[in-house]
């Protein structure tokens, strides 16, 4: 081998190693050019499944989410979990200062109630339908109409919502794609945010594992006002989104860390300091999958807020397929005979009522019989299977018992309590009066 032939055998070798290498080694210049390397990541990405688990932790919640599936076909999505739920008693004002003092003892799974449900939602492009249910009831194949006030109390719910849009399905997506900020009603892409808000790089540094990562802010320090009516009592200060990205992993997302200053606007109110809330997310490990584009596979999100407490939320991403929709992605069904309930609207623009449709579901996979609203439904109900007479909270072993029966001992239960209290009180008197004598 000649110097000329070696000489050029190099050169190739330097531009292969150049190419391959070309994201962890650019110079990003600007927060436009960050944003579109993240966003090349999901050219040609038509279809996307992300199959995971996770845990969510806070003061009064304790949930285990398994078998999860997360999944969106072009305009079309579907989401399904199974949860087991254990309710948190409330904090008392003692446990509250145990906690400061470090004595808080939490209590064993046995004593919290359990409550274990599957839901599954789907949207059609137009509208969502939703059907949740008890794990010990799934799947749910036959009903009988009859049967409507033991489903319900045993926690079967089913759905369908017109203003459930496309977007608020990739915000429950565990692999973010579009980012939500508190002055904006629905998820922005990147390119977007970076562009009609103030941002700017940060830094570009070095992480444990000597991969390369960028770091953006973008904030707002003079928002209008919250998007959300659920913060009407509060003014937006101010926001600001720190955002992290792997370049060593193609761009991807590795964190970012969402903060919101606001302020009460009834300063008389007992919480009359401005209040800080801070969301968290952090990607701890990566996964590639099949056409060469890293996803998380185990990512932490945390929140701490003054208001509605702290939370932690922990994902394991078990496997990402891309454009491989799932073989029954749209085999999606209500049971026949099934009560199904719809939020919809009457009239057109501004001046649309919402209302609520009642459907008895067909064996068409269609509603069978329709009314304009609940009261006309029980009134149909009821003169057909009569009042309920399983009362209001949980299952009731004899179904025939009724609120009324229930009435009967419970007062029966008193007047022998009363009873023996009394005859229990005289025959101390007489004893007393025996010990004077």
């Amino acid at each position: 081998m000649t110097r000329r032939q070696l000489a050029a055998l190099l050169f190739v070798f330097f531009a292969l190693t150049l190419c391959s290498h070309r994201l962890a080694r650019a110079d990003i210049g600007s927060v436009e050019e960050m944003a579109k390397i993240f966003e090349s990541q999901w050219d040609g990405v038509e279809a996307l499944r992300v199959e995971y688990s996770k845990l969510f932790r806070s003061k009064t919640t304790n949930d285990n989410y398994d078998g999860c599936l997360w999944e969106v076909v072009g305009e079309r999505a579907r989401i399904t979990e199974s949860r087991q739920s254990y309710l948190m008693p409330l904090p008392t004002k003692e446990d509250e200062k145990k906690e400061k003092e470090g004595k808080v003892e939490p209590p064993s799974l046995d004593e919290l109630k359990k409550i274990e449900v599957h839901s599954d939602s789907y949207y059609d492009g137009t509208k969502t339908y939703e059907l949740v249910e008890p794990l010990s009831s799934y799947p749910l194949e036959t009903v009988q109409l009859e049967d409507y006030y033991r489903l319900r109390r045993s926690g079967v719910r089913a759905n369908i919502s017109n203003s459930y849009k496309h977007w608020r399905f990739w915000s429950q997506c565990p692999l973010p794609r579009y980012f939500s900020v508190p002055t904006e009603q629905e998820l922005l892409p990147l390119t977007e945010l970076v562009v009609k808000y103030k941002s700017r790089l940060v830094n570009r540094i070095k992480n444990e594992r000597a991969e390369e990562i960028v770091q953006l802010e973008v904030k707002d320090e003079n928002p209008s006002s919250f998007a959300s009516a659920s913060f009407r009592n509060w003014r937006l200060v101010s926001w600001t989104l720190y955002l992290s990205f792997n370049l060593t992993k193609g761009g991807a997302l590795s964190g970012y860390q969402l903060t919101i200053v606001m302020t009460p606007i009834k300063k008389e109110d007992s919480r009359s300091e401005d209040v800080k809330t801070i969301s968290e997310y952090h990607v701890l490990d990566y996964q590639q999958a099949a056409n060469g584009i890293w996803f998380p596979s185990n990512v932490e999100m945390r929140v701490h807020s003054p208001l509605g407490g702290s939370s932690l939320v922990k994902t394991r991403i078990r496997s990402v397929s891309i454009n491989l929709p799932s073989p029954r992605f749209d085999e999606f069904h209500f049971p026949a005979n099934l009560v199904v309930t719809e939020d919809a609207a009457r009239g057109e623009g501004a001046g649309a009522q919402a209302t609520r449709l009642v459907h008895i579901w067909g064996e068409e996979d269609a509603p069978a019989q329709t009314f304009d609203s609940e009261e006309a439904f029980m009134s149909f109900y009821e003169s057909k299977y009569g009042p309920d007479t399983t009362g209001e909270e949980g299952l009731d072993e004899s179904p025939t018992l009724g609120r009324r029966g229930r009435l009967l001992i419970f007062v029966a239960v008193g007047f022998i309590a009363i009873v023996v209290m009394f005859g229990a009180a005289l025959h101390y008197a007489r004893e007393a009066e025996a010990e004077d004598e």
